[in-house]
């Protein structure tokens, strides 16, 4: 069994960064390209906790569209279509992959999506609000900065892009894996490691960038949060609306 951590810090404009939403009104989430039905049904009848923040998270993209991440690990579609359903069943947030006890965990996984126009899996996550944790994280989206996520799956073997060659453990990686990662050879194929089968079961937050295709994508009640904080909103709202373009698939 190989342990996998994926980083990845938001950075595309052209993608909806981080949208406040605050369902007090029972309005619901409303409808955008970016969120697809079966998210924002899942959204519209949630029933929020006191004392918890829901998020919504993107969490990692299909090799397809996005390619290889900065370790060299490929997921491909097919495979998060089958297993990112995974993230319900274990899925927890850490901190920098502080993964060994769920019980320290400053929240859960409560909902996993895969959206098919954006090629990418989807969370809604359920975060403690009084965890220390979580008070920075609002700190930060109520300042308008953006939480860089890094997710954690475990794998029974990585596929090599170029041989084909099955790995239980590192040590017996291809020639290719071991030398030459996420190198493009002269027929233009790209050295990575093909991930299959994957268990996600963390969700970190991370202070390392990496690729720019994941990250929080909105905050439900954040308002409400801060107030009961007391923490000041700021001008949050304005100044993230400034930056947020209509998102578009890729390849488009």
């Amino acid at each position: 069994m190989i342990d996998k951590l994926a980083e990845y810090v938001y950075g595309d404009n052209n993608s909806e960064v981080i949208k406040f939403i605050d369902l007090s009104s029972n309005e619901g989430l409303e409808k955008t390209a970016s969120f697809d039905e079966d998210l924002q049904r899942y959204i519209n009848s949630l029933e929020r906790e006191n004392g918890y923040l829901y998020a919504i998270v993107n969490a990692l993209s299909a090799g397809e569209y996005y390619g290889p991440n900065r370790n060299g690990d490929y997921f491909p579609e097919e495979a998060l279509k089958a297993h990112h359903k995974t993230f319900e069943e274990y899925g927890h947030v850490y901190k920098h992959h502080q993964n060994k006890d769920p019980k320290k965990a400053m929240g859960r996984v409560i909902f996993s999506n895969y959206n098919d126009h954006m090629k990418r899996v989807e969370l809604v996550v359920k975060l403690k609000e009084d965890h220390p944790d979580v008070i920075q994280i609002i700190k930060e989206l109520l300042q308008g900065r953006l939480p860089k996520t890094s997710m954690g799956c475990k794998v029974p073997y990585d596929v090599c892009s170029i041989t084909g060659q099955k790995a239980k453990t590192r040590n017996e990686y291809s020639h290719y894996l071991k030398n030459m990662m996420g190198a493009i050879l002269k027929d233009g194929r790209r050295v990575c490691a093909l991930n299959l089968k994957p268990r996600f079961f963390d969700l970190s937050l991370v202070t390392i960038p990496a690729d720019p295709v994941s990250g929080f994508m909105a905050s439900l009640g954040l308002e409400k949060v801060a107030k009961n904080l007391h923490l000041p909103m700021q001008q949050t709202l304005e100044k993230t609306a400034s930056f947020v373009d209509e998102p578009k698939a890729p390849n488009e």
